[in-house]
């Protein structure tokens, strides 16, 4: 990320079992695997990854790292609440 912003993560607990991570900075194509191995573990033990309110520039790489054909990227909060877990 050569001359950008470096990502930043900033957690906040919303329950016993239950987080919400919001991103600040860049991303690019290699940080997008970061998310593949999160939406791996937490489907490991039950969970679920859900990502919504992206910047454009995010959407591209979510996009190309094909995470918006996952079922794991909405337009919303409310959407990506809103959206239940699908068992595989």
């Amino acid at each position: 990320m050569a001359g950008g912003q470096i990502l930043r993560i900033v957690e906040q607990r919303l329950g016993p079992e239950r987080c919400e991570l919001r991103l600040d900075g860049e991303l690019d194509l290699w940080s997008s695997d970061l998310f593949l191995q999160i939406r791996r573990r937490l489907e490991a033990d039950g969970g679920r990854l859900a990502i919504y309110g992206c910047s454009a520039q995010v959407l591209r790489i979510f996009t190309v790292a094909a995470l918006t054909e996952a079922g794991i990227v909405f337009a919303s909060r409310d959407e990506a609440i809103a959206e239940p877990a699908v068992a595989e």
